[in-house]
């Protein structure tokens, strides 16, 4: 299978591309970003460390107070840990642990940014945003850092207001590190002033976290989509490819685990509390986990400019995350719907009932989701007739000519989610790029075009990220899409050519009547005209000077005789005369007779009587013989040649002789062309071959019927 490499519009704008884009800095702004980016990263991090034996200390301490200090736990805590049988020293351990976790990860995340990217202030950006949210915003180790150092208090809540005020910042200037819209620096700063009141003001009514937590709830979730949607309009509007392929990496780790961080808070609405303390460590494990997925996914759309692809990911995502909810809304509102129903919802009957609705649908509603998903992301490549039925639908309601192949390119593209497919002509031996949907991309397949054991075109299609395969299933489908797209090519081909047959034809007969024109105007009229004179000036001479009258009537004869041969020329070229005096087997036996002096002995081989011929097709077989044979004589070093005419509905004409052939490599000239497009103009077909030193054979074949009414 053939792989031409098209041009490719997102290679050709890469270096624009870069230039727009390039984030990078050198010389003294380059030390003075990394200078302070590691101050504010190295204060983060010994704030961290020491924060962790403070809080280890507390957690593993039984508050008794009113008011406890974050993640504390009092006596009824307590001993529901040890109904669990845990202890307070373990869940100190448990929550230290996981500040680690959270911390080594965010931590190696932006280590790895650093390593990698040390020139680049964006991606020394996105690390000390990583460093700061990882270590002091989220695990919120500030508080049992200022109770034991209140000085630091001042310097630990800018880190931490710091770290938050990144986050919001890195949604609205990824991955180009500008503005997008333009209306996002005024968000980035109300949502700074309303988060420096909470760090900085904690104890005053201005902290809406404490004075309006209604307020403060409904305006936290309006930031936080505010930069997604920052980040979902860049992609629609102004991202380049790769550009788009790195906000999906960002959007889907923050959707999957702000809207998993979500569900499991309202899941876990009512065991928020010190009698549900083991749930409540379930709660604090996955939301943390999930929220490892931002740096992973922002380490890796930063770093990879041939991104790894995410659709896949994203697809198996969609699928287990439905089936997950669906799975545990089923089970719920069994277990809960039996309860109040049999009064019995401790019922261990109702439980195992419940798991077994919840496997018997499992797998059906697997294949459901799957098919769903597989439809958004993949387009309908698990529905091939529906597919087949569209394109036909759409090929049928498509009357222009010209609009036919980009219809079928369009609809390959949108059924399958393809971001790239090209259709191709072969024109002689290249094939020509004549309709496309999408951005060119050099990793394509090529699916030949057939119709009737010819190759007409290529259809190109290019996969929905780079490296990927298709299926099985998608094969087949191309390959049957590629089926009937022959016929709709070999179709457009011949619209093609009958429109250029047209044009030539117009041309010729154009160019041919302006021949006769000038012939006529400027040689055969002042001819006659100049006859006229003469004529007219003998008659004058008659009476007078006889013998002088004579002369010039004699001159006039051979005048006469000029202009009858030039009529003659013009009548042949129209249309030899032999074939209408004698047929085609004599003209052609008059016009080999011609090349017998240089010993080119030619044989003519025809059924006895020749039917009656159209007249296009027996012109056109005089001069293709004509022209055959001029070349056979000039440039074959042959001895003999044979012309064979056979007929059934069509008029087969070959010409072949014993010469040294027709070189390797060659090109058609004049004459070749010419006797090609003869047979083309009447629907017919041309071939030649050759072989060296064996002589070449001219096979023509024109049809009788298509010109029957010639």
């Amino acid at each position: 299978m053939m792989h031409p490499q098209p041009t490719s519009i997102a290679a050709a704008n890469m270096p624009t591309l870069r230039a727009a884009t390039d984030t990078r800095l050198r010389g003294s702004w380059l030390l003075l970003v990394q200078i302070l980016c590691a101050a504010i990263a190295s204060l983060a991090v010994v704030i961290f460390v020491v924060s962790l034996p403070i809080n280890f200390r507390l957690w593993q301490t039984v508050c008794v107070e009113p008011t406890c200090n974050n993640g504390q736990i009092g006596p009824v805590g307590a001993q529901r840990l040890s109904d669990l049988g845990l202890s307070v020293s373990f869940y100190a351990v448990y929550l230290t642990g996981l500040s680690l976790l959270l911390a080594t990860v965010f931590g190696a995340s932006a280590l790895t940014l650093v390593l990698r990217r040390p020139d680049d202030w964006l991606a020394l950006f996105v690390a000390l945003m990583l460093v700061t949210f990882g270590t002091i915003t989220f695990s919120d180790t500030m508080q049992g850092f200022t109770s034991v150092y209140p000085e630091w208090w001042l310097l630990a809540h800018f880190v931490g207001w710091f770290g938050d005020i990144a986050l919001m910042l890195f949604f609205f200037i990824f991955p180009t590190g500008r503005f997008v819209p333009r209306w996002t620096p005024i968000i980035l700063l109300l949502w700074g002033v309303m988060q420096g009141l909470r760090f900085f003001l904690p104890d005053t009514v201005f902290n809406l976290q404490q004075s309006a937590p209604t307020l403060y709830i409904i305006l936290f979730p309006l930031g936080v989509a505010s930069g997604l949607f920052a980040q979902i309009y860049r992609y629609q509007r102004v991202s380049a490819p790769a550009q788009r392929q790195q906000t999906k990496w960002v959007v889907f780790s923050v959707v999957v685990a702000l809207s998993g961080f979500l569900f499991v808070a309202l899941f876990f609405q009512g065991m928020q509390s010190e009698e549900q303390i083991g749930a409540v460590l379930l709660l604090g494990t996955i939301q943390a986990l999930l929220m490892l997925l931002i740096p992973m996914s922002i380490a890796i759309a930063v770093l990879r400019y041939r991104l790894w692809e995410i659709d896949p990911i994203i697809n198996r995502t969609l699928v287990y995350g439905a089936l997950t909810i669906s799975v545990i809304s089923l089970y719920v509102l069994v277990v809960g719907g039996l309860g109040v129903l049999f009064q019995g919802q401790g019922n261990f009957f109702i439980s195992v009932l419940a798991t077994g609705v919840a496997a018997f649908l499992f797998e059906p509603l697997r294949t459901r989701l799957q098919r769903a998903v597989n439809r958004l992301t993949y387009g309908e490549r698990d529905a091939p007739y529906e597919v087949l039925t569209r394109l036909s639908e759409r090929l049928k309601t498509t009357v222009a000519p010209d609009a036919i192949l980009p219809a079928l390119g369009e609809t390959v593209a949108q059924a399958l989610k393809l971001p790239y497919v090209a259709l191709a002509l072969k024109q002689d031996d290249a094939f020509e790029i004549v309709a496309s949907h999408g951005n060119a991309r050099d990793d394509v397949l090529c699916l030949p075009l057939i119709y009737q054991t010819e190759t007409v075109g290529q259809l190109i299609v290019a996969t929905r990220t780079r490296g990927e395969i298709f299926t099985p299933v998608e094969q087949r489908l191309l390959e049957e899409i590629a089926r009937q797209g022959g016929v709709t090519a070999h179709a457009v081909r011949l619209t093609h050519a009958l429109q250029r047959s047209r044009e030539r034809l117009v041309s010729a007969r154009e160019e041919e009547r302006r021949r006769l024109r000038r012939d006529l105007h400027d040689g055969l009229g002042p001819a006659l005209a100049n006859l006229t004179l003469q004529i007219e000036t003998a008659r004058d001479l008659l009476v007078d000077d006889p013998e002088r009258a004579d002369a010039l009537l004699a001159d006039l004869t051979g005048k006469a005789q000029a202009a009858i041969t030039d009529i003659r020329r013009l009548v042949y070229e129209l249309r030899p005369p032999a074939l209408d005096e004698f047929g085609l087997i004599f003209a052609l036996r008059e016009q080999a007779a011609q090349y017998e002096y240089t010993g080119l002995h030619t044989t003519i081989v025809a059924p006895e009587p020749l039917p009656p011929l159209p007249a296009a097709v027996e012109v056109a077989a005089y001069r293709i013989a004509q022209e055959a044979l001029t070349n056979v004589a000039r440039h074959a070093q042959a001895r003999t040649c044979v012309i064979q005419l056979e007929i059934n509905h069509e008029l087969r004409l070959e010409i072949c002789d014993d010469g040294r052939g027709l070189p390797a490599e060659r090109h058609l000239g004049v004459g070749l062309t010419s006797m090609r497009e003869r047979a083309d103009e009447l629907g017919g077909t041309w071939v030649i071959e050759s072989t060296p030193e064996s002589g070449t054979c001219l096979v023509a074949t024109l049809p009788l019927l298509n010109s029957a009414h010639e």
